[in-house]
């Protein structure tokens, strides 16, 4: 497992990946062979803890994410947290990375692309996209926009949207 490390990465990931919340994780993934096997990164901000705080949750998530079955399919991984560092146990982090690494499974669009659809995420990645070199006025992760993104990805226009 090898970690993500240029700026190009990260911004592809967060353009073209999938959210997923489960319990005190949350994982953006973007599966993908061009990444070369299996890359993760670990947002842990300052608010969640102190640095050794984070420092341990970091290395009990690359210790929970060696030895699942099945392997993680190829591509890029960022993994977060909901709540405070402190308050995530080891039994914590087992039971909620595989339910937060699903992603893949949502991300597959099962209908065709048509045009509405296509102008309707037009719409919404321009909407995001207003401030590209200022961060996002939101303070919700993901955002109101990266869900309806999802929904209109998923169901369609019409009831996604």
């Amino acid at each position: 497992i090898g970690s993500i490390t240029r700026r190009q990465e990260f911004a592809r990931l967060g353009r073209e990946g999938r959210r997923r919340r489960h319990g005190c994780l949350w994982v953006a993934a973007l599966v993908s062979e061009e990444a070369g096997g299996v890359r993760v990164a670990y947002a842990l901000p300052r608010k969640a803890g102190t640095a050794v705080e984070r420092n341990l949750v970091r290395r009990r998530c690359r210790a929970a994410l060696a030895p699942l079955e099945p392997p993680i399919p190829a591509g890029w991984y960022l993994i977060g947290l909901t709540r405070p560092a402190r308050d995530i146990s080891w039994r914590d982090i087992c039971t909620d990375l595989p339910p937060a690494l699903a992603v893949p499974e949502i991300a597959v669009v099962t209908r065709q692309s048509g045009r509405l659809q296509r102008g309707m995420l037009g719409a919404v990645r321009w909407y995001r996209n207003l401030a590209p070199g200022r961060p996002s006025p939101c303070r919700f992760f993901p955002s109101c926009s990266e869900y309806a993104e999802e929904a209109i990805e998923t169901h369609g226009p019409w009831r996604g949207g």
